[in-house]
């Protein structure tokens, strides 16, 4: 092979990789900086999270121990982040809103995909924490399933 073609060749590779490995990079440095967040706010809280989980921009951790929650999300808008004493609340339900965004299209759009904790007393605050808007993302990207994943991972919390 000639020098050119040699040339050529690593140019055109470089320029097919590059966007993989940029990705592949912010979406680690993503992770890192969700991971930091969150044991930030544990350790604020005097919580030590034994599992958690990752999905796009939002962190989800548990303390199983303390019965505690804690979620980090970061947004257009921002960082969304609390801790939730999950002997506080008698019932968490998956919430789906739902629209009809075409009018030419009969079928219906997820809007908004959250967990909704309801209190056990009165006075208390429903809490809610927000796993897809469609205001800040344009498509679910595994949320549902997410979503499901983590009410069935608290329900039995809830209830001892």
């Amino acid at each position: 092979m000639d020098t050119p073609t040699i040339i050529m060749s690593a140019v055109f590779l470089m320029v097919c990789i590059l966007p993989f490995w940029l990705s592949y990079r912010n979406n680690r440095k993503l992770e890192k900086s969700l991971r930091q967040a969150i044991q930030n706010l544990a350790a604020t809280s005097n919580i030590s999270i034994q599992q958690f989980q990752i999905l796009n921009k939002l962190i989800i951790g548990l303390d199983t121990n303390e019965q505690y929650l804690c979620y980090v999300k970061q947004n257009n808008h921002g960082e969304t982040q609390g801790t939730l004493e999950l002997k506080n609340f008698s019932k968490v339900e998956l919430k789906q809103l739902k629209q009809k965004l075409n009018t030419d299209n009969p079928n219906e759009t997820v809007t908004k995909l959250s967990l909704n904790f309801h209190p056990k007393g009165h006075g208390n605050i429903e809490e809610e924490i927000i796993f897809f808007q469609m205001d800040s993302l344009n498509s679910l990207d595994g949320e549902i399933q997410f979503a499901e994943h983590w009410l069935q991972r608290i329900q039995p919390l809830l209830n001892s």
